[in-house]
C-alpha cells in the first residue's frame, strides 16, 4: 500500500483515539466530581439524574471509540509495523482500558441505579456503607484510569522504555494512593454527617425534656388552681 495511505489512515485511526480519550476522560471527571458533589451535600433532582445518565452516556461513547480505535491499531500493526506488537506499553494499555470496561459496568448497573432509587434524597443520609464504599471505589477508579489510559496514549517517550509490570505496577501504586485519599475523604465526611445527626438529635431530646418539663409544671399549676379551698 501507498507509504502516504498508510500514514493518513494511521493518522485517522490516531485521530479517534484521541477523540475516544477526551470523551472518556473529560467525561469521567465531570461525572465524578458531579456525584461526589451531589452525594455529600445536595438532594437528587430529577435534572441531576438526567445530566448523570447523559454524562455517563458520553463516557460510554468515548470507551467504545477507544476499543475501536484501539483495536484498529493492532491491526494496523499486524498488517504494517508488526515490530510495534513487541511494545509493552500497547498491552498494558490494552489492560487498563479492560478495567475501564469492567469499572463502566459497575457504574451502569449498580452506581446509577443507586442514584436513580434515592431521587429527592440527600445521597449520604440514606445509602449504606456498603453502597458509599462501592460508589467511591467505582468512582475512584475511573478518575485514575482514565488519565493513565491517556498518558499511556500521549507520550511516546514510554515505546519500548518498560515493561508491562513496570507500567501496571505505577498504575497500581497510583490507583492505592488515590483510594486511600478518596476513602479518607468518605471516612471523614461521614463521621462528620454522623457528627451533625448525633446532634440534632440531642437537640431534640433537649426540646423534649423542657417542653415535657414545661408540661409538667402546667400541670401541677392546674392541679393546685383545682384543689378546694
Amino acid at each position: 500500500m501507498d507509504s502516504f495511505l498508510v500514514s493518513n489512515l494511521k493518522s485517522l485511526i490516531i485521530f479517534g483515539h484521541l477523540s475516544g480519550l477526551a470523551f472518556g476522560v473529560g467525561g469521567a471527571w465531570i461525572l465524578d466530581l458531579y456525584i461526589l458533589r451531589k452525594m455529600y451535600k445536595y438532594p437528587i433532582t430529577k435534572e441531576n439524574i438526567q445530566i448523570i445518565k447523559f454524562v455517563s452516556k458520553v463516557v460510554s461513547v468515548g470507551l467504545v471509540i477507544l476499543w475501536l480505535s484501539g483495536l484498529s491499531f493492532l491491526v494496523f500493526y499486524i498488517f504494517f509495523q508488526p515490530e510495534l506488537l513487541l511494545n509493552h506499553k500497547i498491552w498494558a494499555k490494552l489492560t487498563i482500558v479492560i478495567i475501564l470496561s469492567i469499572n463502566g459496568y459497575y457504574l451502569h448497573q449498580y452506581v446509577i441505579p443507586v442514584i436513580v432509587n434515592n431521587k429527592n434524597k440527600v445521597l449520604i443520609n440514606t445509602i449504606s456503607l456498603k453502597q458509599a464504599n462501592i460508589i467511591t471505589l467505582v468512582g475512584c477508579v475511573s478518575c485514575i484510569t482514565w488519565p493513565t489510559a491517556m498518558f499511556l496514549g500521549v507520550f511516546k517517550s514510554l515505546n519500548f522504555s518498560f515493561s508491562v509490570t513496570e507500567i501496571l505496577s505505577f498504575y497500581l501504586a497510583a490507583l492505592i494512593c488515590a483510594l486511600g485519599a478518596a476513602f479518607a475523604l468518605k471516612s471523614y465526611l461521614v463521621e462528620k454527617e454522623m457528627d451533625l445527626r448525633i446532634k440534632k438529635l440531642n437537640k431534640h431530646l433537649l426540646e423534649s425534656k423542657q417542653r415535657q418539663a414545661l408540661l409538667q409544671q402546667d400541670i401541677k399549676s392546674l392541679i393546685k388552681l383545682l384543689k378546694p379551698l
